[in-house]
């Protein structure tokens, strides 16, 4: 007589919580275990997929609490701006779509840091505000709601690799779209499982903090907004870009994502061999060159959690120098030696490095006007 099938185990040997239980709360530097996140595909086999939630109600869920976050509320303590010291500009060519005679232009750097909430529980913020004559609304939205993780290799000079492990199916996506509160008015939904590789500062000159890696879903939903009355275009787009932290230990049976990784889960190393065969290889070699160097050896796994809203300005008929706005929020755990810095200095050296990413996507948004312009233009600013 055959023995009777050993019974299956009712909590996650990875995060201990029982399965097919909702979290309460998904803006938490607390990695999700596999079985937290919708199927990913047919080729990825999950344990328990029966307790693995459904795509619509995971993204409704997760959300719900992204639209609660009042970026404009009184709660949020300012914390100076950035740059503090002196003025940056950046010189920047015409919008794409002007007049080939438009003259270029330099866009100040103006950055606010927020702060709510105190210690390793506070969320670090900045705000941005972008002329409509200085930006155009589709080049923010290019760069930061359109594959965010993927993009942010070409301007954020600490990144040195971001390995997508996996995509969910974009018609799955539009379907579970129909789906959520159509209040919010969704038209999109991107989600991906992204690598993160981080060069990290060195210390009087000596490399003496070990590079980090981070795991993370990557969600953006993009949205269509009701315009004030004296709003030509009559609605305007604002887009929702959270990344969470994922464990990544909870997928090494799912070779959909393991046959991806960079990672070494025994060693801890970084191990990306097939960088030279990559197409992205050529498309930047220097980035290639960085990765090659950095073969075999050892990161330090943190874990970050994020949220970005970008809001398109109004261009009305009757104000001038209206904007489009950025805000990001983060709380982060670098791990590693950076433990033993205090709250009070690891939160603001993470307040400079977000609002200094606001200067280095003006940069590429620089580096691509002049790439798409005419040849020979003398009206744009070297």
């Amino acid at each position: 007589m055959a023995s009777p099938p050993a019974p299956r185990p009712s909590v996650c040997k990875f995060c201990g919580k029982p399965f097919g239980v909702w979290r309460h709360e998904y803006l938490t530097i607390e990695p999700l275990c596999s079985h937290e996140l919708p199927p990913l595909g047919r080729r990825a086999a999950v344990d328990h997929a029966d307790h693995v939630p459904k795509l619509a109600e995971f993204l409704q869920r997760v959300l719900e609490e992204a639209y609660q976050v009042d970026f404009d509320g009184n709660d949020w303590i300012s914390h100076g701006v950035y740059p503090c010291n002196k003025k940056i500009y950046v010189n920047m060519p015409p919008l794409l779509r002007s007049d080939p005679e438009t003259p270029g232009f330099r866009v100040p750097v103006e950055v606010e840091k927020r702060v709510k909430g105190n210690a390793s529980s506070a969320w670090l913020a900045r705000r941005s505000r972008h002329e409509l004559n200085h930006v155009d609304y589709t080049e923010l939205d290019g760069i930061l709601a359109r594959d965010h993780c993927g993009k942010e290799i070409s301007y954020t000079p600490s990144v040195f690799d971001a390995n997508e492990l996996f995509k969910w199916d974009a018609a799955d996506l539009r379907m579970a779209v129909e789906e959520l509160t159509p209040e919010w008015g969704i038209q999109s939904i991107q989600m991906s499982i992204y690598q993160m590789c981080h060069e990290m500062p060195k210390v009087l000159r000596m490399p003496l903090l070990r590079d980090r890696i981070f795991h993370v879903l990557c969600i953006t939903a993009h949205s269509l907004l009701a315009a004030p009355e004296d709003v030509e275009a009559g609605v305007l787009f604002e887009s929702h870009t959270l990344q969470l932290p994922v464990n990544m230990k909870s997928f090494q049976d799912i070779a959909a994502i393991t046959c991806k990784s960079h990672f070494r889960l025994k060693t801890r190393t970084y191990d990306a061999n097939d960088v030279r065969s990559n197409p992205t290889f050529n498309a930047d070699p220097q980035k290639g060159e960085v990765k090659l160097k950095h073969q075999g050896k050892k990161l330090t796994e943190g874990v970050y959690v994020s949220l970005e809203r970008l809001r398109e300005g109004p261009r009305t008929t009757t104000q001038l120098n209206e904007t489009h706005l950025w805000d990001m929020m983060t709380r982060s755990d670098a791990r590693g030696i950076t433990r033993l810095a205090s709250w009070r200095t690891k939160n603001q050296e993470v307040l400079d490095a977000i609002a200094e990413d606001v200067f280095y996507v003006l940069e590429h948004i620089r580096r691509h006007r002049r790439a798409h312009a005419a040849p020979g233009d003398e009206a744009i600013p070297k």
